[in-house]
């Protein structure tokens, strides 16, 4: 119904467009050795309490195993239905693996030496579960000052590369039985 002095239609269009939405990894992390987390993402900006169902990604990460940092990637199609979809990254990172922690890691005792007059400085054998670390890549070996004469030698293993933390061994480099003969 038109009333007054006017007369006729009016037409307008308008569009509704996409409402924005973000899809942001969840930064993760682990410890040298184990299994990766789930990595995950946040959705936000849907509307009407939509779930989050409404937005298809995937999530991954740069591949490696070292210690350090990696990049977390959401991906998805750009446009979703009523939502246009961003994508922001996480950081995923590889801690070094304590020798010191106890779990699973074990560097061997030392056995006492008699004194023979040189130098005796221990080998040392460092083992994270069934595998046999590598000295210089995994770990440094430092020794007290005197491995040639009576006393106690103290060991001390530092982790190195993947690994982290310090642990000391001793052993005892005895006397020299007396070579008295017996006549």
């Amino acid at each position: 119904n038109i009333t007054g002095n006017y007369s006729g239609t009016v037409e307008k269009t308008y569009q509704i467009t996409q409402a924005p939405v973000t899809v942001s990894a969840v930064a993760a992390s682990k410890t040298y050795g184990e299994s990766d987390p789930t990595l995950t993402a946040t959705v936000t900006g849907l509307v009407n309490n939509e779930p989050d169902s409404k937005i298809t990604y995937t999530i991954s990460r740069v591949a490696g195993e070292e210690e350090g940092t990696y990049t977390i990637t959401p991906t998805g199609e750009a446009s979703q239905g009523n939502y246009s979809v961003s994508y922001n990254t996480a950081i995923f990172t590889i801690n070094k693996k304590s020798i010191a922690d106890g779990t699973g890691m074990e560097v061997a005792d030392l056995a006492n030496v008699v004194y023979n007059g040189l130098e005796q400085a221990q080998a040392v054998t460092v083992t994270d579960g069934d595998t046999t670390l590598v000295k210089d890549t995994d770990y440094t070996v430092s020794y007290s000052e005197d491995v040639t004469n009576v006393g106690t030698v103290t060991v001390t293993v530092t982790g190195t590369g993947n690994y982290s933390g310090t642990v000391e061994k001793t052993y005892q480099i005895t006397q020299a039985p007396d070579r008295k003969s017996v006549v």
